[in-house]
């Protein structure tokens, strides 16, 4: 475990050494991921916790293996207030030159791209973050403060709208009953 987290570090180094990090970063110190939370909800939210170990894997592959677990306070799409989504991720990636780039991972890793022979171990845990978020954040059904009606959001199904209109052939009904209106 590290103590303090180097904002780029040299891989292969790392995989030589076998080195891992691992700790706590602030919300607000992940700026592609911040754009997506809601602003107000930040500064309050609980840090991402993570770890990362720079490895070997069993084929002789240079890994990175680890998790980062975080709560996100992402706006709701059916109401628009805060839901907390928390985001458990397995982290997986394959260490590739940009010269291989273009070449076929092995499962069960993804490619995680070395250029210049830097990484920043920041934006590792923060690119899992961002691939973690939900197409569609939205707070469980029933606990949302939203209207939401079986047709969709605040607007009515056919039955329901059928009743809020007048019935234009009420006027031809009255008709029927009253056979001195005949013309």
């Amino acid at each position: 475990m590290s103590a303090t987290l180097p904002a780029l570090l040299d891989p292969w180094q790392a995989v030589a050494r076998g080195a891992s990090l691992g700790g706590v970063l602030a919300l607000t110190d992940l700026p592609r991921l911040r754009d997506f939370l809601v602003a107000e909800a930040i500064e309050g939210a609980t840090p991402a916790c993570f770890q990362i170990t720079f490895r070997r894997d069993q084929a002789g592959r240079p890994v990175v293996l680890g998790w980062v677990r975080a709560v996100l306070p992402l706006a709701c799409q059916r109401c628009l207030g805060v839901v907390e989504v928390g985001v458990d991720v397995a982290i997986r990636l394959l260490l590739t030159p940009e010269a291989d780039l273009g070449r076929d991972t092995p499962e069960p890793y993804e490619p995680l791209p070395v250029i210049d022979d830097r990484v920043s171990p920041v934006a590792v845990v923060e690119d899992e973050l961002l691939l973690a978020l939900p197409q569609v954040p939205m707070h469980p059904a029933g606990v949302c403060s939203a209207r939401v009606h079986p047709h969709g959001l605040d607007r009515p199904g056919p039955d329901e709208a059928a009743r809020e209109r007048p019935n234009p052939f009420a006027v031809l009904a009255q008709w029927k009953r009253d056979p001195g209106n005949r013309t």
